[in-house]
């Protein structure tokens, strides 16, 4: 679990693909998680926090893709 918190909060990709996977897949059950606490709890915009959301995730997503394809990273 240690390496899972570590590589969630890193700024520079994990040492290995599978564990950059990881940490993509737990960061966006947070931030899915936060933002629907958040359109239930307050009474903003839902369409202005569902966005914020779907950009954090866009933004995931796009972190995995560019660590992919670099390929200095390992495979396994």
């Amino acid at each position: 679990m240690g390496t899972l918190y570590r590589d969630m909060s890193r700024v520079s990709p994990a040492p290995t693909l599978r564990r950059e996977t990881a940490s993509l897949v737990a960061n966006a059950a947070l931030v899915v998680v936060f933002f629907s606490v958040v359109i239930a709890l307050f009474d903003g915009s839902r369409v202005l926090n569902a966005s914020i959301g779907a950009v954090v995730l866009l933004a995931l997503l796009g972190r995995w893709v560019y660590v992919a394809r670099r390929g200095d990273v390992a495979r396994s």
